[in-house]
């Protein structure tokens, strides 16, 4: 089933949410001094929730994914000016982890488009060859 790509970025939106609330109540990774794992979890929540979004699209197309990082991201910068723990001390190492983290959740959301694209593709070209054998 394919959507209108508003509908697919908010379902993907909703997943990628919920995805990350539920991780970081059940692993309990709300202290800052788990930066490693949860950058890992942020990249696969971008990544899937990326590739949720490209693939229930109407069109596959890479530009959904990035739709749905940057709404995600504007969300997720907006939680972190509220919240105070901070355990860098200089204002230039903050400022480098904030740009490795964008770019490191920008470049999985892109991956996980490209994935969503390439899988929708792989079974539709199964379904062509089921029919044509039928």
């Amino acid at each position: 089933m394919r959507f209108h790509p508003v509908i697919s970025i908010i379902i993907g939106l909703i997943i990628a949410i919920t995805l990350t609330v539920l991780l970081k109540l059940i692993l309990g990774l709300n202290s800052p001094f788990f930066g490693v794992i949860n950058f890992q979890i942020g990249v696969t929540i971008f990544a899937l929730g990326a590739f949720i979004t490209t693939f229930l699209a109407k069109e596959e197309k890479v530009e959904y994914g990035i739709y749905f990082t940057v709404i995600l991201l504007t969300i997720y910068i907006i939680i972190e000016l509220f919240n105070d723990t901070n355990i860098y001390t200089s204002y230039y190492v903050q400022i480098g982890v904030f740009i490795g983290t964008i770019v490191g959740y920008v470049f999985s959301a892109i991956v996980g488009s490209y994935l969503g694209i390439t899988i929708h593709d792989q079974l539709q070209k199964n379904t062509e060859k089921n029919i044509e054998k039928n």
